[in-house]
């Protein structure tokens, strides 16, 4: 049987949306499919301090499991003598990035957006809280309460003697940062506004004069002005500048 021509066209026109409507879907599967809920190595601990309306803060500690179960610890920071636990199970979002804790204590739920590296708070919109204290960041990623000694500094390996101490770094919970360069003592302030991030305030350090040790606290003082993030891997810490090389590298003094 021919096909009338008004006939022709409507049958290429109903095949091309088809194919157009099947192209979106695979489409819309493929990006469903790549998500934090699949994509991340989301199961762990988290830890960090949270924003608190009338208290200076809460440290929380929060255990996520495989199972779709958590465990949470929290402190309010002026009441530290009692910890509060919370037991419950969370689902994620149609979307897999987000995630609802859900317990018999909390009937609203508290949502936060999976990331590389650690948790941020959402309210019920699904936007990010904005400001401090709405982070927790995973704890294979937590640098804090660490001396990090230096070993190398622009690409180039730290050649120090036998009696020499390398520059170090002591990152508190607390934001405070002391060390050494070397040849002086350096203490100031840190911040972490989210995972993998750290930027240094200005630095205070003695004024003793190392003949042999100027330049490199020189470059000490040049990495800590510039670096925006850090990567960890085992016990390295890498201090950068955006997606460049490593500032400087320092390895976990045990």
């Amino acid at each position: 049987m021919t096909l009338k021509l008004e006939e022709m066209k409507h049958v290429v026109m109903v095949a091309g949306l088809l194919l157009l409507f099947a192209c979106g879907s695979e489409k819309m599967a493929a990006d469903n499919a790549h998500n934090s809920m699949n994509a991340l190595d989301w199961n762990g601990r988290y830890s960090g301090k949270l924003a608190c309306t009338d208290c200076p803060g809460i440290e929380v500690n929060l255990i996520l499991n495989r199972d779709l179960t958590f465990e949470m610890s929290s402190i309010y920071l002026d009441k530290p003598e009692k910890v509060f636990h919370t037991n419950g199970t969370f689902t994620w979002s149609k979307k897999g990035d987000i995630i609802e804790l859900s317990s018999a204590n909390d009937k609203v739920g508290t949502r936060y957006k999976v990331i590389e590296g650690g948790l941020k708070a959402v309210d019920a919109d699904d936007k990010l809280l904005e400001g401090e204290g709405h982070v927790l960041a995973k704890d294979d990623l937590l640098i804090t309460n660490r001396e990090w000694v230096l070993f190398e500094v622009q690409g180039k390996r730290l050649k120090m003697g036998p009696d020499e101490a390398a520059p170090s770094l002591l990152l508190e919970d607390n934001g405070a940062v002391k060390g050494s360069t070397g040849c002086n003592q350096l203490n100031g302030r840190f911040t972490t506004n989210g995972p993998m991030t750290i930027r240094f305030g200005v630095m205070a350090a003695t004024k003793m004069f190392c003949s042999d040790k100027m330049d490199l606290e020189k470059a000490v003082f040049d990495v800590l002005g510039k670096c925006d993030n850090y990567t960890l891997s085992g016990d390295t810490l890498s201090l950068n500048k955006a997606k460049m090389a490593p500032l400087a590298r320092f390895v976990q003094k045990h």
